[in-house]
């Protein structure tokens, strides 16, 4: 899919940037649990989708990543760290100080890294035969299941494992999607209905805070994180089918990165001026 703008794909990823940010506000429990359930998955998910995983050798790989992901990231943390008097009682040194020895933590900005060192070790896993992709997913699934909230890493690399299982899952669902583009409508929506039933039943019986890596009961929690993605996604295929008018929406998901990195900041200012 990687080489061919998808509009709808752009829909989606504005559609659950914006329910990010409404993540991060005060919502009561329920529709705060439920963005919670997907929104960060999504994005991982999406880089399986939309990564063409033959295309370029290891070195060509990581330099593309290199120049989209930590450039921009390096660019937007440093205006983020310059806005710290604006959203905290911390000077800029120690905010800094803190940034580089553990990262980003719970802020929007967390996941940046993580997709980077997930997408490269996923590089190798999706080169695989099919059965060798299946055992590295359960592996990563294992892996979060057994040292998910027990494991503490700087920069939130403890949950590359969770990351990299739904970089695999995406990956291993294109050929789904891209399928269920040409479905007839009766069949997408029934697909769909299912979707958003899985999704909204998800965060009663589990809850995710992907950022610490809390996955509570796990098999309902990828579930529901799967469901929602797919979800949105199938939604947000019939909006452009249907000709509904998204640009903005288009223009959210093709800014993700200046998105995430802002959205949080303004609603932290908001409440620290409140105080």
């Amino acid at each position: 899919m990687e080489g061919k703008r998808y509009e709808y794909i752009d829909i989606a990823k504005g559609v659950v940037i914006i329910l990010m940010v409404l993540g991060h506000s005060s919502l009561p429990w329920y529709p705060q649990r439920w963005i919670f359930s997907f929104h960060m998955p999504f994005f991982f998910l999406i880089s399986g989708l939309m990564t063409n995983w033959e295309k370029n050798g290891i070195r060509e790989f990581v330099s593309k990543k290199v120049l989209t992901l930590l450039i921009p990231f390096v660019i937007y943390s440093l205006i983020v760290l310059l806005l710290t008097p604006l959203y905290s009682d911390k000077t800029i040194g120690t905010h800094s100080w803190q940034i580089m020895t553990k990262g980003w933590e719970g802020m929007a900005l967390w996941f940046v890294p993580v997709l980077f060192f997930s997408q490269v070790v996923c590089y190798y896993i999706l080169r695989w035969s099919l059965l060798n992709k299946c055992v590295a997913l359960i592996a990563m699934m294992l892996v979060t299941y057994l040292y998910r909230d027990h494991v503490e890493l700087p920069w939130t690399l403890y949950c590359i494992p969770y990351a990299s299982s739904f970089v695999i899952i995406g990956a291993l669902l294109k050929s789904a999607l891209l399928t269920l583009q040409n479905a007839s409508q009766g069949k997408a929506f029934s697909i769909l209905t299912g979707c958003v039933i899985l999704s909204l039943i998800a965060p009663l019986v589990s809850a995710v805070d992907m950022s610490c890596n809390k996955v509570y009961n796990f098999i309902p929690a990828y579930i529901g994180a799967i469901a929602g993605s797919f979800a949105v996604l199938l939604a947000c295929m019939r909006f452009e089918k249907w000709k509904i008018t998204t640009i903005w929406l288009q223009k959210c998901g093709q800014n993700t990165f200046v998105v995430v990195a802002f959205s949080q900041i303004i609603i932290m200012i908001i409440n620290y001026n409140q105080i």
